[in-house]
């Protein structure tokens, strides 16, 4: 099998045709007739790491970061504009039926939750298409970025709205009983809440055992600490199936961004 077969695919799927043409393939030329393969892999290597980082600062690769980025923030924009308008109408009823799209509407943004990782697909191929002569390295670029913001989004941003919201609930009844009446403590209900925490708190908790609140107990465990804990093990695996949720639309833009490449270039 050819040495530089693979080498040469991979230097056609990331950079663009002058730099393939020009750097890359000599390189893997030179690594066919090298007896010396060490060297000659290593100099192909930093030849692609260079090209890359100058692909992506050419004009066509700021152009797809700034029309997929357009794109994206638009559909954000819209389903953000969409969800507080439905939450405020009689179809809050019907929303009511999915839960979990109903709960993080309800509590923090089922925007952030849901909408984010399956807008990196769209967007991908709306920048492509506006930046038909980008390398590909722009397009791995821009679906990297998608995946962290969608991490970001259900990781640690929809629970900050969450917390933010539960610290103020609290707040405003002690405020308007003027303490008359005792309510679990703040710092219990945010414990007990999987949504309200960040994916590293999550994680902790998931882990950990059941809480303990008794002392005079050490063996009880309140029904509600064992229903969160079953919580924090389902709040887990929805946000892991959130990050492949995210990584495959951003599959998704990057090969139909091939398949359309491709047939561009055969026409």
């Amino acid at each position: 099998m050819n040495r530089g077969w693979l080498l040469h695919a991979l230097a056609r799927w990331l950079c663009s045709p002058q730099r393939c043409a020009n750097v890359l393939e000599p390189a893997i030329a030179d690594l066919q007739h090298d007896s010396n393969r060490l060297a000659g892999y290593r100099a192909f290597w930093i030849s692609l790491v260079d090209s890359l980082a100058h692909d992506v600062c050419e004009r066509d690769s700021r152009a797809l970061f700034g029309q997929a980025a357009a794109a994206f923030l638009a559909m954000i924009a819209m389903s953000a504009a969409v969800e507080a308008a439905v939450m405020r109408s009689p179809l809050r009823a019907a929303v009511h039926a999915v839960p979990y799209l109903y709960w993080y509407a309800l509590a923090s943004s089922a925007t952030l939750v849901w909408i984010v990782p399956l807008a990196i697909a769209p967007a991908l191929l709306y920048g492509r298409r506006r930046a038909p002569h980008a390398a590909g390295v722009a397009g791995l670029c821009a679906a990297a970025a998608g995946v962290f913001l969608s991490l970001a989004a259900s990781g640690w941003i929809a629970p900050a709205i969450e917390r933010a919201g539960i610290v103020r609930q609290h707040e405003a009844f002690e405020a308007a009983t003027n303490k008359r009446f005792q309510t679990v403590p703040l710092e219990v209900d945010l414990d007990r809440m999987s949504t309200a925490k960040s994916l590293p708190s999550l994680i902790k908790g998931a882990l950990a055992p059941p809480a303990h609140r008794f002392p005079g107990y050490p063996n009880y465990v309140a029904p509600e600490d064992r229903y969160s804990h079953e919580a924090h093990w389902m709040d887990l695996k929805l946000r892991l199936l959130l990050l492949v949720a995210s990584v495959l639309s951003g599959v998704v833009g990057l090969r139909a961004r091939s398949l359309a490449w491709t047939v561009r270039e055969r026409s």
